[in-house]
């Protein structure tokens, strides 16, 4: 009850929403399409709120309901009979027509006829209904309305045969009472009843056919939903198990080795999740299958998410303090610190070495030195470059990588296994921007052959509507 009362309440703060809007619009004929197209919006949200309250009541329905429901039915058949007996009191048959004028054991005999094709006739009548009703449920509804199955002897093949017995007897029964009063089979209120007969019994065979299919249904849905249970705590428990697993491991290397165990499994585990996605596909109806697939697709991608940050904590952080790429930052001007060393050391050393100095053999080495250091400073330098390109890949991937966790550890609402989604988005916007072409020419011609007049009563019609409404929420 709560939750309907919630629906309620938020459909009709958003109806309200939409008629504080529309008042709010004024009317400049340059806005006419829209306010026209406001006002058809408020409709069909109008409409689409009371589909939803009286599909939410016919669900909130309890088994006492549908008892008296039955009670219904039944006080419906008794005043059936009761009019009809009042009309024979009056002198007259069910259909109006004055009696013969009988005495003696005729009139007896016709009497008892006569009341026994009443009772028959409506007791036909009402089940009739009844199981024109029953057949009318999908299967699933079926399974839920027992009572009702049991009360009308459809449950089996078995019980349909008694009901159909005692139906029959009841049949036989009237036609020796006709043929005691004196009345032929031809009559046309008999003809009724027997065409009556015919039905319900027909709707009867029906009737055993659909619950026992939806028996069938029910029980496989059962077996399916036992199935899909199990294997999604089996993929659950799983992706708990590593996530405990990689809460102990410390080292660097361990959550390296752990990482590429998990990304081997990889695969295997997409392979799992699609198979359990299209075990639960046609019953995603269900509220209890729906949390069961948004656990375990949280469970998979937290597992995931926090594999991946352990890892980046393990590969690009260099200490609690201080980050990898600073220190590339800090560090990428060294290659052109030390060039410009180098040949200032070359320079200054080369004038001693040509000189006739006692150390003129220890400035040869050096200068020796510094020539093949200046022969390897281009790749260096090449290495440094990329150092510094890593670390403002770092930065970007960092903040990037914020948003992805928000986005990727919010609560999953949507779930689907198609393969076309691109494909199935563009029909969806196509379909959407033919509606609003129609709705555009709907709203063209309306303004042109219908006064603002008419448009305010009408608005004035829902305004009332909604009033009426809010004081039944109140």
């Amino acid at each position: 009850m709560d939750t309907l009362i919630e629906t309620f309440n938020d459909s009709s703060a958003y109806i309200r929403s939409l008629y504080e809007k529309i008042k709010t619009m004024s009317d400049d004929p340059r806005e006419s399409e829209a306010k026209v197209d406001a006002l058809r919006v408020l409709h069909d949200c109008f409409a689409h709120h009371t589909a939803t309250m009286r599909g939410e009541m016919d669900i909130l329905m309890t088994a006492e309901e549908q008892q008296a429901l039955c009670l219904e039915e039944e006080v419906e058949e008794l005043e059936a009979r009761l009019e009809v007996l009042s009309r024979i009191t009056e002198g007259c048959d069910a259909t109006g027509r004055p009696l013969p004028n009988l005495v003696g054991d005729s009139a007896t005999a016709y009497k008892s006829f006569v009341v026994h094709l009443i009772d028959l006739s409506a007791q036909l009548t009402v089940t009739r209904d009844a199981l024109q009703h029953l057949l009318s449920f999908a299967p699933l509804q079926l399974v839920e309305n027992q009572s009702i199955i049991a009360r009308l002897g459809v449950t089996s093949k078995e019980t349909w045969s008694i009901k159909e017995s005692e139906l029959n007897s009841s049949w036989e029964s009237l036609r020796r009472k006709a043929a005691v009063a004196d009345v032929s089979m031809e009559e046309v209120t008999v003809i009724a009843a027997q065409n009556l007969f015919c039905t319900v019994m027909e709707l009867g065979k029906r009737a055993v056919s659909a619950v026992a299919a939806s028996t069938r249904a029910d029980a496989e849905r059962t077996k399916e939903l036992e199935l899909l249970s199990h294997h999604q705590q089996r993929l659950v428990l799983w992706c708990r198990q590593q996530q405990a697993n990689l809460d102990v491991l410390e080292e660097p290397d361990h959550v390296q080795e752990f990482c590429s165990s998990l990304l081997e499994h990889y695969k295997t585990m997409s392979e799992n999740f699609r198979i359990v996605l299209e075990l639960a596909e046609p019953y995603l109806d269900d509220g209890l299958v729906q949390e069961w697939l948004l656990e375990a697709n949280e469970t998979w991608l937290h597992l995931q998410v926090k594999t991946l940050e352990r890892l980046r904590a393990a590969v690009l952080e260099v200490d609690l303090v201080s980050l990898l790429e600073e220190h590339v930052e800090r560090q990428h001007a060294f290659c052109l610190k030390i060039g410009a060393f180098l040949e200032e050391l070359e320079s200054a050393l080369g004038p001693r070495c040509d000189a006739d100095f006692p150390s003129c053999r220890r400035c040869d080495q050096l200068l020796l030195d510094c020539r093949e250091l200046r022969l390897m400073m281009p790749e260096y330098e090449n290495l440094t470059k990329r150092l510094l390109e890593f670390s403002e890949r770092a930065k970007v991937d960092r903040l990037a990588y914020d948003c992805y966790r928000q986005a990727a550890l919010s609560h999953v609402t949507y779930l689907s296994s198609s393969s076309d989604v691109a494909e199935e988005a563009s029909h969806r916007k196509g379909v959407f921007k033919a509606c609003v072409d129609e709705l555009q020419t709907w709203a063209m011609e309306k303004a042109r052959c219908v006064t603002w007049h008419d448009i305010r009563d009408k608005v004035r019609n829902i305004k009332l509507l909604l009033e009426r409404e809010q004081l039944f929420s109140t």
